[in-house]
């Protein structure tokens, strides 16, 4: 079934695409045609749900207001180190919420530096036919001409830059959640538990704005979920003809 959904995939872009490639090509999205219209053809040539994911997923990581908002987010892991360093001493409700939203603010500048210039060299690259998972793994860290040992390397290397990211998370919301709401102010008398508002305010509104962006994954992984499940439906009605 599988052999013959892409058999239909293939058909339907020789007749309506003349021939073209349609590979997760920079020069694609860098020469004038939207996201949008990058996005459709995605729908139109991939031939499993891991493609058409990839495909959208790169359409709108090689963007440009993609890669102009992956700059700015540069000042958030900044502002992370500054306040936590400035407050360091000034969580006595837990100790460790500064450190904590220091070494999450370090790593995470560390793997915004890294993507945003891979992904700078990737829309700059002149590079012939670059696939979708060619366009990912380049902005993992590998590029198109590295040996398979460095590609495989890389996807180690983020694969335990996400697992140790996460774990990281999940216990900054131990300790941002399990002190809700300190003292903003150190008490006159013992026990003298406080943590200063900026710091607290700041921590917890940035677990927010994470778990945000993880429903908008999620929403757009379903958006996704929905597109195939429709065209596997299309290849069901044509397989049955």
């Amino acid at each position: 079934v599988e052999e013959e959904r892409q058999s239909i995939v293939r058909g339907n872009k020789r007749s309506h695409h003349h021939h073209h490639h349609h590979h997760v090509n920079p020069k694609d999205i860098t020469s004038g045609k939207t996201v949008f219209e990058y996005m459709r053809d995605a729908d139109e040539t991939s031939v499993s749900f891991a493609d058409l994911l990839r495909k959208v997923l790169s359409a709108i990581v090689l963007s440009w207001p993609f890669l102009i908002f992956h700059a700015f987010l540069l000042a958030l892991p900044v502002a992370m180190i500054a306040i936590g360093g400035s407050n360091y001493n000034q969580c006595t409700a837990e100790d460790f919420l500064p450190l904590w939203l220091i070494v999450f603010g370090i790593v995470s500048l560390f793997c915004l530096v890294i993507q945003l210039r891979n992904i700078s060299g990737l829309r700059h690259s002149s590079g012939g036919d670059s696939d979708s998972e060619a366009a990912v793994t380049s902005m993992n860290g590998a590029g198109e001409e590295e040996s398979e040992d460095n590609i495989q390397g890389a996807k180690y290397f983020n694969l335990m830059m996400g697992v140790f990211l996460l774990g990281w998370f999940l216990w900054g919301n131990y300790l941002v959640l399990h002190i809700y709401s300190p003292n903003y102010e150190m008490p006159a008398h013992a026990p003298f538990k406080f943590c200063t508002k900026g710091l607290y305010m700041f921590s917890l509104v940035l677990i927010v704005a994470i778990y945000s962006f993880l429903s908008v994954f999620g929403l757009i992984l379903m958006l996704v979920a929905c597109v195939w499940h429709r065209k596997s439906a299309d290849y069901d009605d044509i397989g049955g003809r």
